[in-house]
This record gives structure tokens, sequence and C-alpha cells, in this order.
């Protein structure tokens, strides 16, 4: 059964971590691939996509604009990034989101996306809308 430590091991993480100044650091990531809830996306290995930097010392999260340059200095994946700068309409929707949360899936075009998670850019609030259509799907 793979697990976050064996890939975390492997990857180093606790080293590299050090390495670039984030050891009073936690980061959050999914562990995505064979043997992992089915390997919905249909991966050929095991790997980390992380979404969330959070800093121990200060209290805060790391704004979600430098988290991708963080993901590839420790030689792990980041979370698709759908659109870098949007800026939502104040006057949308429940439906409306629940209808923008669908579509295809970034890690692999033929499956649906589970939905769209929307950070404010310093990375203090976030929320997610998933997507009815990937639930009906997947029964998840």
């Amino acid at each position: 059964v793979p697990s976050h430590d064996s890939t975390v091991r492997k990857l180093d993480l606790e080293s590299r971590m050090r390495s670039i100044g984030l050891d009073n650091t936690a980061l959050q990531a999914e562990l995505v691939g064979p043997g992992v809830q089915g390997n919905y996306y249909g991966l050929k290995d095991l790997d980390l996509y992380l979404f969330k930097v959070w800093d121990i010392k200060n209290g805060c999260y790391y704004s979600p604009l430098i988290r991708p340059a963080i993901a590839t200095r420790l030689g792990m994946s980041h979370v698709p990034i759908i659109e870098e700068m949007l800026n939502l309409d104040p006057e949308m929707s429940v439906d409306d989101m629940l209808k923008f949360a669908d579509g295809k899936s970034a890690i692999n075009p033929q499956k649906l996306r589970e939905g769209l998670v929307f950070n404010r850019v310093d990375g203090q609030e976030h929320f997610k809308s998933v997507s009815n259509a990937y639930l009906l799907k997947t029964g998840t």
C-alpha cells in the first residue's frame, strides 16, 4: 500500500526543505497514483501534488503565487493551476460556481476534475467548489 511517508522519503523532502530554508514549514500535498483511491487519473507512478505551504513560526500560509516554485525546488508536483489571477464576480451564484467547477482534469484530460480550489493571493483564505459532474460520475 503506497503512503505519503514512502513518497516523502523517496523525494528526500526533509533534507530538501532544510536546504532551501523551509525547516520550520509544513507542506500539505495530495498523494495520487497507483494504489491510491483506485488511481482515478490513471497515473503510472505515485506523485505528491503540493497545494498548501504553512509557515509554522509566523502562523500563516505562503502565497499561492510562490508555491509552484517551491514545489519545483522540492522536486515534487504542484496541483494544476487553471488561472493564476482570477477576479470572481461577487454576484456569482452558488449554482454558477458549481458549474464553473465542472470540466476536464489538467492531470488527465480524459477524466473529469474533482473541482476547483480558489486561493486569495496572500494565501490566507481559500475555498473549494466541488464538481457535481465528478460527484455523479465517481460517487465520491
